[in-house]
């Protein structure tokens, strides 16, 4: 079973939305195909920033993603490494990825070293091939609070076309079924039409 380190930022980004990459690896977590590392500070990290009120996520849910991590994780005591950072809070997380020898997946690369550890949720899932390789999203997207736009090409007017129609976004891998880039391109010639 694969190991990973959780980055704040995805277990966040997790909590706040039902769908989404970083979802889509809690539920791998859930379902015991991966398994989370952490230390006693990351622990410390997640339960101080899902108290955030700008999240709103009650303490019943909080203490529900903490016990999930806790009891489906392995403990963690990660040797210091010295390599620069960019910011030096998110040392925990490469430590303990380093040392268990997991995939740290985090939001924010560019944090981060160039190393093949270290992945975004996409890059993870495309990884686990839960995700198609055409449904890649850039690291701009990951943190998109708009996260079933892929770069893929799929505009918000389709989306709202789509759920105007009640068309089935797939929740997973959060992309429209082919069926779906066929109405967009119905749609966007409507639109032409109509501006001529």
């Amino acid at each position: 079973m694969k190991r990973v380190v959780i980055d704040t930022n995805v277990l966040v980004s997790s909590a706040i939305s039902e769908h989404g990459n970083p979802k889509a690896i809690m539920d791998l977590i859930s379902d015991e195909q991966i398994q989370p590392c952490y230390c006693t500070e990351i622990i410390s990290e997640y339960s101080r920033v899902l108290a955030y009120p700008k999240f709103r996520l009650s303490t019943q849910v909080q203490a529900i993603i903490i016990h999930e991590i806790i009891a489906l994780g392995i403990p963690v005591t990660p040797s210091t490494s010295t390599i620069p950072l960019t910011h030096e809070d998110d040392r925990m997380f490469y430590d303990t990825a380093k040392s268990s020898g997991a995939i740290l997946i985090t939001g924010n690369k560019k944090h981060y070293p160039d190393e093949a550890m270290i992945m975004t949720p996409s890059e993870f899932l495309v990884d686990m091939d839960v995700l198609a390789r055409d449904w890649l999203l850039t690291e701009e997207d990951e943190r998109s609070p708009l996260q079933n736009v892929t770069s893929g090409g799929v505009s918000i007017g389709c989306l709202i076309f789509c759920k105007a129609l009640q068309l089935r976004v797939d929740p997973k891998l959060q992309c429209l079924s082919p069926c779906c880039y066929f109405l967009q391109l119905l749609f966007l010639l409507d639109i032409c039409s109509v501006s001529f």
